[in-house]
């Protein structure tokens, strides 16, 4: 049974004492019904950002946009959030109710992301639909950022590998249900296929909301919050962050990975359609095979990440996804282009990993900002790199004609993934700086 914490600083007489605080998770049996009832949300979410991914482009195909503005909107992440979600992180770490630092936000983001979805399954005019896009993939976000720093909260670092392995499978199972769902039903029941994404996502977070309960806060920690309440100074903050170098040097190896996914990722389903001849039920086959194979592989990725190194573990997939998408690119048939997905399915599995590595970097009490931080860079990456993918099968439609230039959204998601694999090399956990 764990000790409670004591603060064991001196206290002068008659001075308020704190009171004893249990201290959270420590290394040992790993709780399996813990990170399940946690994971279960994740598969709420994924839901949802399989539906920005793989039914978005599809969708925004009717209203006659541009490849660069159908990648910068069918995203899981919106420019909106770069600006928002470091606040929204440092307002988690500081946050004290009766629910805890975390669960509140899943009141907030949930219902107003179920909202968003519900205006854009009516199909509004153009610039309805447009500004509901361009925020929608946020409002998911709010809730996301702290959801994270929760597995920090619930897990020590020796158990985060295997709980980013379940991470992976509920990534897997989420993804698996919308694609079920539009392979069946996208083409003359789409307003039912948002319905159902959306009454997985409030029931899954719901679930987790109510089973796992958070733990109470270290004394550290506890009087950190009371001291960090002073006036905002941006010079200062960069000055703080310059502090934790493997921090920063990993944002910028993650950012190409999300450089990449984000600008292949709205394009596959169109890449079928268009570059072999699919139909648009046909296209769902591609993610669907990625997606059971990256759930197949994400435990065992789990365990080898925990049994010699997340970073490696995350190296591997890396090098795999960035050769195959390559060689993929160039896939003449429905069936080599599903055995490239395949192989892109299984690294991506290591992936699963990109959240338990950032919270071993970073200190447990301002986990959620600095979740909050790193995936403002990512918000930002990733919808770029939709731009920048839509760009290049915009300048390569010039020479090799409008369905073959799909194929270059791949060759430039695998030079990302590669220069991605190259700069992780930099990192060093052993050195990141935790108080």
């Amino acid at each position: 049974m764990d000790m409670p914490i004591r603060d064991t600083t001196f206290v002068q007489p008659g001075a308020p004492v704190e009171p004893e605080i249990a201290a959270p998770a420590v290394a040992g049996r790993f709780n399996l019904g813990l990170a399940v009832r946690y994971n279960v949300a994740n598969l709420g979410a994924q839901v949802v950002y399989a539906l920005f991914n793989f039914g978005m482009p599809l969708y925004l195909d009717t209203y006659r946009l541009n490849p660069s503005l159908i990648g910068l909107l069918a995203n899981e992440r919106s420019f909106v959030a770069s600006f928002v979600q470091p606040l929204v992180g440092r307002l988690s770490d500081r946050t004290r109710s009766p629910l805890g630092r975390r669960r509140p936000f899943f009141l907030a983001g949930i219902p107003l992301m179920a909202l968003a979805l519900v205006a854009l399954a009516l199909h509004p005019p153009f610039w309805i639909m447009l500004a509901i896009m361009s925020v929608a993939a946020f409002f998911l976000s709010v809730a996301w950022d702290p959801y994270m720093a929760f597995m920090a909260d619930l897990f020590p670092p020796e158990h985060r590998g295997r709980v980013g392995g379940l991470l992976g499978i509920g990534s897997g199972l989420g993804t698996v249900i919308f694609l079920l769902l539009a392979f069946n039903l996208w083409e003359h029941a789409e307003f039912a296929v948002f319905m159902i994404c959306i009454a997985v996502m409030v029931a899954a977070w719901a679930f987790t909301f109510f089973t796992v309960k958070e733990p109470p806060l270290p004394p550290a920690e506890a009087i950190a919050s009371r001291a960090a309440r002073s006036r905002p100074n941006p010079v200062a903050y960069v000055r703080d962050v310059a502090r934790y170098p493997e921090v920063l040097k990993y944002m910028l190896a993650v950012n190409f990975y999300w450089l990449g996914l984000g600008g292949v990722t709205p394009f596959i389903t169109l890449f079928g359609v268009k570059a072999l001849g699919a139909t648009e039920q046909e296209a769902f086959l591609l993610p669907l095979i990625a997606t059971l194979l990256n759930a197949l592989f994400a435990v065992p990725a789990g365990y080898l990440a925990d049994r010699f190194s997340k970073k490696a573990v995350m190296t591997t997939g890396l090098l795999i996804i960035g050769v195959v998408a390559v060689i993929g690119s160039q896939s003449q048939t429905l069936w080599q282009a599903m055995i490239a997905l395949g192989a892109v399915g299984v690294g991506n599995a290591t992936l699963a990993q990109i959240n338990p590595l950032l919270a071993d970097l970073v200190p447990r009490k301002r986990t959620a900002e600095f979740m909050g931080l790193v995936s403002a860079v990512f918000s930002f990456a990733q919808p770029l790199g939709s731009v920048a993918a839509g760009a290049v099968v915009s300048l390569a439609t010039i020479w090799v004609g409008g369905n073959d230039a799909y194929r270059w959204a791949f060759i430039f998601a695998g030079c990302t993934l590669l220069l991605s694999a190259a700069l992780l090399q930099t990192v060093k956990p052993a050195q990141a700086v935790l108080d």
